[in-house]
């Protein structure tokens, strides 16, 4: 049973939101279902691409 008291955090770091890989949509799919059925606090974290 998870305690209700406790708001977990969790943070993703991926390289970016726009590679034809899938993983963005699998991962947007994930911090959704998480944040609205059980309440975590999520932050995704992009690297930033320096040119």
């Amino acid at each position: 049973m998870i305690n209700e008291s406790i708001k977990y955090r969790i943070a993703y770091c991926i390289p970016a939101l726009y590679y034809p890989s899938g993983m963005e949509r699998v991962l947007t799919l994930k911090v959704n279902y998480m944040v609205v059925n059980y309440g975590y606090e999520i932050h995704i974290i992009l690297k930033s691409l320096s040119r």
